[in-house]
């Protein structure tokens, strides 16, 4: 026993010292901040350069690398969203048609200026490591604890499924774990408007992410919030969420696409039937 609590007692005083050390500022920094910011940094170089060498050997595909290329391209000179690489089942030439991905836009200026494929991968990457930094101020405040937050923020980094997102071309879904990460750390941290801004950030995405949205907010009403202030606003959201998907669904139910109807025809040939679905089996 005696030895048991000599190691308990020497691994409380190892992570009293780590945690007294990660407290430290440095240029008015806390240390842990700094070296957060430092595994964001190694994270986007190191999959940036593994990308766009996978680029330059000609091992990346149309889809959807080359897509979000050709419609950023188009949209900047006058065509909005405008691409040919599947007409035989877009016929309307138009990629919101296929996916509802208003999210793009945002994508537009940087694009403008650096108007090269590369961008993408580059962007790919930072927005994934983003993730890190909701995800440590969640575990910040729910632990208390510099250091198991980071510990947080690197096995988020190492997580093998989100190398294969990065790895495989170019997909405006990538944005798609910040923003809810985001979402989780604005309700923890009770920040309405970084809770609105990532909501309807996630939104834009694309047609199946107000989905996510619906998901989160409906689990946090049912199980979890308390607070009246951050329901009431839970509830705000959840309509919006509800009432954005029903917009989207009728707007692709206007824009035929033999892919589209090939996609979401497992969970039923209308939004009703759908629905029925989802509540009879969720899996």
């Amino acid at each position: 026993m005696s030895e048991i609590y000599t190691g308990c007692r020497e691994y409380m005083e190892i992570a009293i010292n780590i945690e007294n050390i990660l407290e430290k500022r440095i240029y008015k920094l806390e240390l842990s901040i700094i070296v957060l910011l430092s595994m964001f940094v190694l994270y986007t170089v190191i999959f940036s350069y593994i990308t766009i060498l996978r680029y330059l050997a000609f091992k990346t595909t149309a889809f959807d690398l080359a897509v979000y290329t050709q419609v950023l391209w188009n949209t900047l000179h006058g065509l909005p969203f405008y691409y040919t690489l599947e007409t035989n089942v877009v016929p309307t030439y138009n990629f919101l048609s296929l996916h509802f991905a208003p999210l793009i836009v945002i994508i537009l200026p940087l694009y403008y200026l650096i108007p090269d494929a590369r961008t993408l991968l580059v962007l790919q990457s930072m927005v994934l490591a983003a993730g890190i930094f909701p995800l440590y101020g969640l575990a910040r405040r729910l632990l208390n604890n510099s250091s198991l937050s980071l510990l947080f923020a690197l096995l988020y980094l190492v997580y093998p499924p989100l190398h294969g997102v990065n790895w495989f071309d170019f997909h405006i879904e990538a944005f798609t774990p910040l923003l809810v990460l985001s979402i989780f750390y604005s309700l923890e941290a009770k920040k309405i408007k970084l809770l609105y801004i990532s909501t309807i950030l996630l939104l834009l995405v694309i047609e199946f992410t107000p989905i996510i949205a619906i998901s989160i907010f409906t689990i946090m009403l049912l199980v979890k919030i308390k607070d009246r202030l951050i329901r009431k606003h839970l509830v705000i959201l959840l309509i919006i969420s509800i009432i954005y998907l029903l917009s989207i669904l009728q707007i692709l139910h206007s824009q035929v696409s033999s892919f589209r109807l090939r996609m979401w025809s497992q969970y039923g040939g209308s939004v009703e039937e759908a629905l029925h679905r989802a509540l009879q089996d969720p899996k």
